[in-house]
């Protein structure tokens, strides 16, 4: 399976942050402002929990191998570890 296969398994928001944040369309990636415009949401924080959410899937070893490798994988490796630390300061 390729990167694009993995990205179908989001939602259609989902995607459309990830693809916005990373690039991945061609275009520079974009801030969660100018992502949360073009989604239609009044909230930077909104595109952010999307975010969060969207990489939490693709970080699961099952999806994590579609990507592996890829100009994506650093960008994505980085926020899922800044993600997870997140998550065990909470604790």
């Amino acid at each position: 399976m390729s990167l694009d296969e993995a990205l179908n398994r989001l939602t259609d928001r989902e995607r459309a942050v990830i693809i916005g944040r990373f690039g991945l369309d061609g275009a520079p990636p974009k801030t969660l402002q100018a992502i949360a415009i073009e989604q239609g949401l009044t909230s930077r924080a909104w595109i952010h929990q999307i975010e969060l959410k969207a990489i939490r899937k693709l970080g699961h070893p099952s999806r994590r191998k579609f990507w592996e490798g890829t100009e994506f994988d650093a960008g994505l490796k980085q926020r899922l570890e800044a993600y997870l630390a997140r998550l065990k300061g909470m604790k």
